[in-house]
């Protein structure tokens, strides 16, 4: 007997954008291939596992757009049961730094999982600093920093232990 596996529908993947200087959204179609191309692989867990998120800057998407012009992405991806992953990015420093804004609703009722990510570039351009905050009891914690230098080195610190 043949086993044939049937395949997950893939989720539906909604981009809006605004320019620096510009209060209008604008909006693009994105297929779920075009989003994971980008080099970065496709995430094992899209809607429970948020680490994939900054290799994946929708801004990346906008090939006609100079970087410096983006002023904010949102992407959007709607699962086929409901489960819903906002992902807004605001960017500054000439497109080099920008604070990542993720959400995730599994459930209609259960809070939503928010996290915070600070992904910054210093002027020099060869030292990176990744800040993670998450929701925890209410309030954004630190989970993880790190501070990675272009020329090989990288130092990791973790403010706080990792959480069961």
């Amino acid at each position: 007997m043949t086993m044939t596996t049937i395949p997950t529908p893939q989720p539906k993947i909604s981009l809006r954008y605004r320019l620096q200087d510009d209060d209008q959204w604008h909006e693009r179609e994105v297929s779920f291939n075009e989003f994971f191309g980008g080099g970065a692989g496709q995430p094992d867990d899209l809607f429970h596992d948020v680490d994939w998120v900054p290799q994946h800057a929708a801004a990346n998407l906008l090939h006609d757009i100079e970087a410096t012009d983006i002023a904010i992405t949102e992407v959007t991806l709607a699962g086929p049961e409901g489960e819903r992953l906002t992902i807004k990015e605001t960017f500054w420093n000439h497109g080099y730094s920008r604070y990542i804004e993720i959400s995730t609703q599994l459930d209609e009722g259960v809070e939503p999982y928010t996290e915070v990510m600070l992904d910054l570039r210093r002027e020099a351009g060869d030292t990176y600093e990744l800040i993670r905050l998450g929701r925890e009891n209410g309030a954004m914690i630190p989970i993880h920093h790190a501070i990675s230098h272009t020329k090989g080195g990288e130092r990791n610190v973790t403010l706080f232990p990792a959480r069961s």
